[in-house]
């Protein structure tokens, strides 16, 4: 149910006590635009309310023949359309007449926009039962991109802060932020539409042939495949391996020298050293690309990726040797606890009870070896046939809909919002921010061309659904601050989450009145609501929730949730069922190819490197 939809119209506009109520049958009409707050106006609804604003949001409602201006509480204008008239000013500012009197003047800076609200007040002139030409879902989701782009392109009056205009990242996103330096450094050149369609066109080929496989052992082997092939020639083969072992940074940087080579994670049999029996193919698949832990068939204990790659340690790894010792073998630890996080701090343990015993101080060369060997198995570790997995989830919600994604202005209106996100990170380091599709999807591109691997994008942690929406609140009320303009249509829904809850997150996150959130008709077409599945069909009927926010039940057959513009990155209706059935479903989601284990084993690695580099600190200065 689309939670916040009928939320939207309570807090915009809700009906006094004392109006009647008007026929259902009308026909209605709703968009937001900025208005010009005249001091000297007639109107007291539009004088200027503080010196420091002079546009505000208001909600302009066309219902049968009337046209309402709503505030954010109450309606503050009635007109009738018959008499109501919008002429251009200068730019992108329009005056509205009521019998050839002046009202107001609003500013849009989307000709689409305005167009749509043009012909709406033209055919409610004539009648009250006035109808729009039908449209395609399609075409609609295409004019959410085209008012994007042509706001961004638009000139602002000098009281309204539009985002910066851009051909390169430099002049949007000038700078990122480095806790090192007094400075901030300057962001490398910028995506382009190109490099996103460029991304797109190198996915789809794999996403078509993973649509070709009809079971988990089959998919394991394409990826293991592809894999295979990129580590035996990793200078010329640029296929989806390397393009996800690009999003990668940290492993990504550190597998440049020439040595570097694949973990050897085995997953046919039993990890556990009792046992060793052949692994189902099914439960490897489970095991490796959904992050479940299996309970093995023969000796019952349970098998995570933790266990496999422990064992790949452990054989890589199994003593150490110094030159002032003989080699000590290393323990082996227990079915449960035969994580890689276990076995590093055992190999740590090992070195410092070897010198606690009086044996010859380590010598230099010994010290650093020993760095270098925790380092190594802290960092060149990631699964990347798990990492491709993961990834082609993200990679067949887009996919899916292919030609809506690789539309031009769908790629440049992600790429204008790629870079206002980048810039809300580099004014605000501190805050977690919550990406949507359009956000992941240039961040991939992005980061797949270019020559020095950026840091991923951080989101919040998504085991946590508090963190969550908490993440996603404060991005929305970021970007209405910074960019006067909404970030997606609604707030994601929440497991039993009832308005009142998700009223109280954002006034809490917040500690301000909600963000505002755009109506009906200038909302982010497909966010939160069902579409055909063929978006050539026509849209009308197909909201997931109609005007009066009542819940209709859609379809399963015909219509789906697809991954549009505005879709928050959380939001899991989207991964269709025949894509789970090939993939898996991970548990907690899967942000930017990262699992929540992968997330939070990087930050115990980054832990473990400080603990790491302290100990040895301590053994240098007693040698």
């Amino acid at each position: 149910m689309n939670l916040l939809k009928g939320l939207t119209t309570s807090l915009v506009a809700p009906k006094p006590p004392s109006e009647k109520p008007l026929a259902a049958s009308l026909p209605e009409f709703r968009v937001d635009f900025l208005v010009h707050q005249d001091p000297s106006s007639a109107t007291s609804y539009f004088r200027r309310a503080s010196p420091a604003s002079s546009h505000v949001w208001r909600q302009f409602i066309v219902r049968g023949q009337q046209l309402v201006v709503a505030g954010t509480s109450k309606p503050l204008l009635t007109l009738e359309t018959p008499h109501a008239t919008l002429e251009p000013v200068s730019g992108n500012e329009f005056r509205l007449h009521a019998n050839k009197s002046p009202i107001l003047t609003l500013f849009c800076p989307s000709a689409t926009r305005l167009s749509k609200f043009q012909a709406v007040l033209q055919l409610s002139a004539l009648t009250p039962y006035w109808v729009l030409s039908p449209q395609t879902a399609f075409e609609a989701l295409v004019d959410v991109a085209t008012a994007i782009v042509e706001t961004h392109q638009a000139n602002a009056p000098p009281s309204v802060t539009l985002p910066a205009k851009h051909p390169t990242l430099s002049s949007v996103d000038t700078t990122i932020v480095n806790e090192d330096a007094n400075e901030p450094e300057p962001e490398e050149a910028c995506v382009t539409a190109a490099d996103v369609a460029a991304y797109l066109a190198h996915c789809k080929p794999v996403y078509d042939h993973l649509l070709t496989l009809s079971t988990k052992a089959d998919v394991h082997a394409y990826l293991v495949q592809l894999q295979t092939d990129y580590a035996a020639d990793r200078a010329h083969v640029l296929n989806f391996a390397h393009f996800v072992h690009r999003q990668h940074c940290m492993e990504y940087t550190d597998a440049a020298k020439s040595s570097w080579a694949p973990p050897a994670l085995d997953y046919s049999v039993c990890p556990h050293a009792i046992c060793r029996q052949p692994l189902d193919a099914d439960a490897a698949f489970d095991i490796r690309f959904t992050g479940a832990a299996v309970p093995c068939s023969h000796c019952g204990h349970p098998i995570t990726a933790e266990d496999i790659q422990y064992t790949s340690v452990a054989r890589d790894h199994p003593e150490l040797t110094f030159h002032t010792t003989v080699g000590t073998p290393l323990r082996r630890l227990p079915p449960g606890q035969g994580t890689y996080w276990n076995y590093t701090k055992l190999m740590l343990n090992t070195a410092m009870q070897m010198q606690a015993v009086g044996s010859t101080p380590l010598a230099d060369i010994d010290k650093a070896a020993l760095t270098q060997l925790l380092t190594d198995v802290m960092i060149d570790q990631l699964d990347l046939v798990a990492a491709m997995a993961r990834h082609l989830l993200f990679v067949s919600q887009v996919c899916s809909q292919y030609d809506y994604w690789s539309h031009p202005t769908v790629l440049e209106a992600s790429v204008v919002r790629y870079h206002q996100f980048r810039q809300l990170e580099a004014t605000h380091p501190t805050k977690t921010l919550m990406p949507t599709m359009d956000i992941a999807l240039v961040h991939f591109a992005h980061q797949a061309q270019s020559s020095s691997p950026s840091l991923p994008l951080d989101v919040p942690d998504a085991r946590s659904h508090k963190k969550t929406m908490a993440g996603y609140v404060e991005t929305f009320r970021l970007w209405a601050d910074t960019f006067h303009d909404a970030y997606s249509s609604v707030c994601p829904p929440s497991k039993g989450g009832v308005k009142a809850r998700l009223v109280h997150s954002l006034a809490q996150v917040a500690k301000s009145p909600p963000p505002r959130y755009p109506s009906v008709d200038c909302w982010f077409v497909g966010v939160d609501e069902v579409l055909p599945w063929d978006l050539h069909q026509p849209v009308n009927g197909l909201i997931n929730e109609d005007r009066n926010g009542q819940a209709s039940e859609p379809s399963t057959t015909t219509n789906t949730f697809v991954a549009v513009l505005g879709t928050p990155l959380m939001e899991s209706r989207v991964r269709l069922p025949r894509h789970v059935a090939i993939l898996g479903q991970h548990r907690g989601g899967a942000f930017f190819g990262w699992t929540p284990w992968m997330a939070n084993q990087m930050f115990d690695d980054m832990d473990y490197a400080i603990v790491v580099g302290a100990r040895m600190s301590m053994v240098a200065a007693r040698t």
